[in-house]
């Protein structure tokens, strides 16, 4: 391995790792409702589509989303867990699949499993989301099932 292939090798592992940090922190800010953090995780032209909160293009548009919606649905008694990221970079551009498991307390206990399908760009070098797609509940059911295709750039 030449020099030039190890330092494109290492890049793509840094790049992986600080995709998956900033999943993590998303839902750790999530959790702990620290809108301003969350926020911060996103790019100015990004679009999300969580659960059935409807489609939101723009940074201004997904604060009204965290302001107006998980501001009064988030509880202290909920838990959240991602797990088995499948993430693919190209240079500032990248994609990720993630599965996440969500748990109440109240008012009885009970959990879902649902999916993150995402998309990333290194905006100064710092990786944000620019497309956050939640599917709940995963895998789905009935007429609309629907199978996530994961392809490499």
């Amino acid at each position: 391995m030449t020099l030039d292939e190890l330092e494109k090798k290492v890049q793509l592992l840094e790049d992986i790792e600080e995709i998956k940090n900033l999943h993590r922190e998303y839902i750790f800010y999530f959790a702990n409702r620290q809108w301003g953090d969350l926020l911060d995780c996103f790019t100015e032209d990004a679009t999300a589509d969580i659960g059935n909160h409807g489609l939101r293009k723009g940074k201004k548009e997904i604060v009204e989303l965290v302001y107006d919606v998980f501001d009064k649905l988030v509880k202290p008694t909920h838990g959240h867990f991602l797990d088995q990221p499948m993430i693919s970079v190209e240079g500032n551009k990248a994609r990720g699949v993630w599965l996440m498991y969500l748990f109440f307390v109240e008012p009885q206990v009970r959990r879902m499993q649902c999916l993150y399908e995402c998309e990333y760009v290194k905006v100064e070098g710092k990786w944000k989301f620019s497309l956050v797609e939640f599917i709940s509940p995963w895998p789905p059911t009935g007429p609309d099932v629907r199978t996530i295709q994961f392809s490499h750039y």
